[in-house]
């Protein structure tokens, strides 16, 4: 019951303790604690259901295949379409923790409970377009950009609807926001390259789009102060390999 506790701090500490102990197990045996996390997810009590999900998704980071295995029940087959309902809860953490959870599983080796629940997942994702949390929406962003990669067949119907909440956010005040966000041209453009989507998709939106992008370039005066002295000529002195080698932003859930 402490892992219920009003404190938030005694709440995150044992959460910790039972999934570092869970993952230690690899689950095994652990099947009637999923079940009280679970059931404590519909208390009345927001202690009860914050200290539930911190454990949780702790869980769902740490064994997600686990989670899918059938010598545990398929537990995933209960917890995604739960999570999901918590999507439009009143608290933000909760709500962040959820989609968190839920995106999870949005890689390569996709379970069949998260295809099984495609429709009522992305209802929930464009309900939390609107919201204000930072946080949630970068989310959003991974996980338009996770599905772009994985799942785009679930996503062509939406791709308007998608496009348009992926241009705003490039533009974003917040810039952990902006960047989430560009990622997901990169994948637009790969996906025409290795996956024939239509490239007139893109087109319609590179009058809207590429302004965006280009503001985005613009360097703030702190910026500027810290590229002093980048300009200098330094032919003579031989390039370290991290000077040559390309980096890339990658998007983390």
């Amino acid at each position: 019951q402490t892992i219920g506790d009003e404190s938030k701090k005694i709440r995150k500490t044992i959460g910790h303790i039972v999934t570092t102990a869970a993952s230690k197990d690899k689950l095994k045996g652990w099947q009637p604690v999923l079940k009280e996390l679970l059931k404590m997810l519909e208390s009345n009590k927001y202690e009860h259901v914050d200290g539930a999900f911190n454990a949780l998704c702790k869980i769902c980071e740490d064994e997600p295949e686990r989670l899918d295995s059938q010598d545990l029940g398929r537990p995933l087959n209960t917890m995604l379409p739960l999570f999901i309902k918590f999507f439009v809860h009143p608290k933000e953490p909760i709500r962040r923790y959820a989609l968190g959870a839920v995106n999870q599983f949005l890689g390569p080796n996709m379970p069949q409970a998260l295809r099984a629940n495609m429709t009522g997942y992305l209802k929930g994702l464009f309900v939390l377009t609107k919201d204000s949390s930072v946080q949630i929406r970068k989310r959003i962003c991974q996980a338009f950009v996770l599905l772009l990669d994985n799942e785009v067949n679930a996503l062509l119907p939406h791709l308007k609807k998608v496009m348009e909440f992926m241009i705003t956010s490039t533009g974003d005040k917040n810039e952990e926001v902006a960047l989430e966000a560009c990622e997901f041209w990169t994948s637009v453009c790969e996906q025409q390259v290795h996956n024939n989507l239509d490239p007139a998709i893109l087109n319609s939106y590179l009058r809207v789009l590429v302004p965006i992008l280009l503001k985005g370039m613009v360097y703030s005066p702190l910026d500027l102060i810290g590229r002093m002295g980048a300009d200098e000529d330094d032919s003579h002195v031989p390039d370290r390999e991290q000077d040559i080698a390309p980096r890339h932003h990658s998007a983390k859930v």
